[in-house]
């Protein structure tokens, strides 16, 4: 509210004792948001990766606004697109969507946030990225990949905690200089290899399988050639 005082203009702010909200339509919003969510859970109860990877990898077609313009034929032309790797990395880092956020559609501003809780399950060797390589990839040495770590957020979509399981893996990723490993912030202790598939899983690190691929590694980020090192027990 617009007032005077001593001929000088000022805004005073009355606070409202009561706040006016459609309970329903909250209700309802919320109830549909909630659906959605466990719909999306429920759609697959254990997907694996194979499958998650296939589906980001997969053609689609692109809608009659999303058209391609030829350059040949100088016009719009319906059109189909698909990802595909051109490269593989020594080492394949794989990020799991977990937290999800819905926004309301009578209010774009506000949101809800949500953790998909779904199981993942994940491959600990053996990996094969060749299905999902381009027609005109390079040639690889290998597409095999072995996991050599997994991140794990313990928690919902507000607050939560990280741990690391890792191990240290030979010149041949799927044999092991040091067994699975648990990092909990300053404690370390012995993971057992049947609890590395975990539904807290957010990031996995695969190492392609090349008895280069490791010592490339230690030389490039650690100036040291791990096959001249002696033997390390933990």
């Amino acid at each position: 509210m617009m007032k005077h005082r001593n001929g000088k203009p000022y805004i005073t702010i009355d606070n409202r004792p009561e706040i006016d909200v459609d309970v329903e339509k909250s209700r309802q919003m919320n109830s549909r948001a909630t659906s959605s969510f466990e719909r999306s859970n429920n759609s697959e109860s254990s997907p694996h990766l194979t499958q998650i990877l296939g589906l980001f990898s997969e053609t689609e077609r692109l809608k009659p606004e999303e058209s391609w313009y030829c350059s040949t034929c100088k016009e719009h032309a319906e059109a189909t697109k698909r990802l595909q790797l051109y490269r593989l990395p020594p080492v394949l880092i794989i990020q799991l969507k977990r937290f999800v956020y819905t926004a309301f559609t009578y209010q774009a501003s506000m949101h809800r946030r949500s953790k998909d809780e779904r199981t993942v399950e994940y491959p600990l060797e053996s990996l094969d990225m060749s299905p999902f390589l381009s027609d005109t990839s390079p040639n690889h040495n290998s597409t095999i990949y072995d996991l050599t770590g997994v991140v794990c957020h313990n928690g919902s979509s507000y607050f939560g905690h990280y741990v690391s399981l890792g191990r240290l893996p030979d010149f041949d990723s799927s044999k092991t200089k040091i067994e699975w490993r648990k990092f909990d912030d300053s404690m370390v202790q012995r993971q057992p290899s049947g609890h590395l598939q975990t539904d807290d899983a957010y990031l996995l690190f695969y190492e392609m399988r090349d008895p280069m691929v490791t010592r490339g590694i230690f030389k490039r980020h650690y100036s040291c050639d791990p096959g001249s090192q002696a033997e390390v027990k933990i």
